[in-house]
Order: C-alpha cells, then structure tokens, then sequence
C-alpha cells in the first residue's frame, strides 16, 4: 500500500520539525519545505540518526515562484498530496506606528499568502482525489489579538477565517480543512522573552507551563487521521484564554 504524502512549510523550524518527526513516525512520507538553506546539516542529521526517512526542499513560499517550485517537486516526485500543513511562518514585534510598508509585506507574504498560495496549489490534486486534508497553523494571537503584534496577529487571525472559508467549499470534495492555534510554546521565535515575561504568562495558564512543539504535533496527527472533523479550531494552549 502506497504511503500518504505530506508537506509540512517551515519544516526546519521548531514545531514544523517536530510535525515532520510525527508524520513521519505516523507513516507518511513527509516533505520539508523550507527556506533556510543553512539548516540542511543539521535536519538532515537529526532525522538520520533517528532513523527516519524524511525528504525536504528549499523554497520561499512568500512567492509564488516558491510555491509552484515546491508543489512541482512534490508532484513530480510523489504524484499526489493528502496532507498539507500550513507551517511557516514569521513574527514582528513591533508598534503599527513604527510598522513600515516592508515590514508589512514581508509578514503578509511569509505568513498568509504562503498558506493561501500553498492550498490553492494542492487544491487541484485533492480534489481529483476526493480527499485530502490542509491544516493551517494560526495562533492564540489570531483571536485575542496582541499589543505591539498587530500584524502578526492579523495574519494569523486570517489564517483562521480562510481556514473555515475554505472547508466549507472543500467539503463537498471531501477535502478537511482545520486550524491550530497554539498558545506560548517553547520555539526560537518566543526566545527573546525574558524569564520574568514568561513566568509572569505562565501563572495565567492553568496547567502551569508553555507549550511544547511536540504537543503541537500531536494536534496536527490528530487532524490528519480525525475524518469527520473539518472547519474546527485546535486551541492546544494549555487551558490559556487572553
């Protein structure tokens, strides 16, 4: 029986390899796309030497050159795709005021137009399929909204609604579509928060902690196999409501 193939966007990041790590050990042949080239070494042996075969490419999906070569590969290579995990992803911690129109452009495509253009990519596959399943990965942020993260939380906020947007039109193609929105977990993009910022936030989480990339990774396994749930959010933030 042929494996499932899976692309997950900024593989080589903290929750976006430990998705690879779970897919793979699901049984998927997993793709990793990524842009940081730099990284290779060190993915590539992580993964050897927990004996897993995982496949990854290099491409900026924030363009869609990025997009058509990255899905092209896959195609070409695999000739489907089941699973899409829209991944990648930036921050901008910075007051709007202060925000420049580049600064703007570069979160709106690395971000949102990365996980429009990537489904809209796979889109015609699945459906030819009659099945497939895209979950995106949003934020806390996305519905709470958060002080001098404005953009970043209305990317993520957008991830949300186009989420839900989408599986209703997905649907009749039985084609799922769901959305994760992690809480504080323990990634490189939340590294610049000081012990005191993070110890204050963790008092206001019920289980007492941040997040792991690894229980983020779960959610999405849960996703990928659960067939009869589409349109949903995954709150996976520790019992955290802002």
């Amino acid at each position: 029986m042929q494996k499932q193939i899976a692309i997950v966007t900024g593989g080589f990041g903290g929750i976006g390899k430990a998705v690879t790590e779970r897919l793979a050990l699901d049984g998927f042949d997993v793709i990793a796309v990524d842009c940081d080239e730099s990284k290779i070494p060190s993915f590539k042996e992580y993964f050897e030497a927990k004996g897993l075969l995982v496949d990854f490419y290099i491409a900026d999906i924030s363009t869609k050159t990025g997009v058509d070569s990255a899905v092209n590969y896959v195609l070409d290579k695999y000739k489907t795709v089941d699973v899409l995990v829209n991944n990648a992803g930036i921050d901008l911690y910075c007051l709007l005021s202060d925000t420049t129109d580049k600064q703007w452009n570069n979160i709106m495509n690395c971000n949102l137009y990365s996980c429009f253009s990537m489904s809209r990519a796979v889109i015609d596959t699945m459906v030819t399929n009659q099945s497939g399943c895209i979950i995106n990965i949003s934020s806390i942020w996305g519905s709470s909204g958060a002080c001098m993260e404005s953009v970043y939380a209305a990317t993520k906020g957008a991830i949300a609604s186009l989420s839900k947007s989408l599986s209703k039109e997905l649907g009749p193609s039985n084609i799922r579509v769901n959305y994760i929105s992690p809480g504080i977990i323990d990634t490189a993009m939340n590294a610049d928060w000081t012990k005191e910022e993070l110890d204050e936030i963790i008092e206001q989480i019920p289980l007492g902690r941040i997040g792991l990339p690894e229980e983020v990774a779960d959610g999405v396994s849960y996703l990928a196999h659960a067939t009869y749930v589409t349109g949903q959010e995954l709150a996976i933030n520790g019992g955290w409501y802002m």
